[in-house]
């Protein structure tokens, strides 16, 4: 196998891995992980939003265990945002 054939074999099987969790256990496909693999660039990019939405579904899902909520408060900036972080579990960020 060529080296294209096993960057695409390894981005197919981090795929599989991470459609087997939870977060994706109700959602249907009508395309493979390795259609999905084949089309990913070379140079893998680890984006922030990332993180912060699977952190965010472990809190939503942490309250719906408890039978908790939580409050979302808004925030226009950044500015606000670190401002608020503190003091808050989540925060919606919405811009102007």
């Amino acid at each position: 196998m060529d080296a294209e054939g096993k960057r695409v074999q390894m981005y197919e099987d981090e795929i599989k891995q991470w459609w087997s969790t939870q977060r994706w256990e109700n959602v249907e496909r009508v395309y493979s992980a390795k259609q999905v693999a084949s089309l990913r660039h070379s140079i893998a990019i680890d984006y922030p939003g990332n993180h912060m939405c699977k952190k965010l579904f472990a809190l939503l899902k942490e309250s719906q265990r408890n039978g908790t909520g939580n409050v979302c408060w808004g925030a226009l900036d950044p500015v606000q945002v670190i401002n608020e972080a503190k003091y808050q579990k989540c925060i919606y960020v919405s811009g102007w």
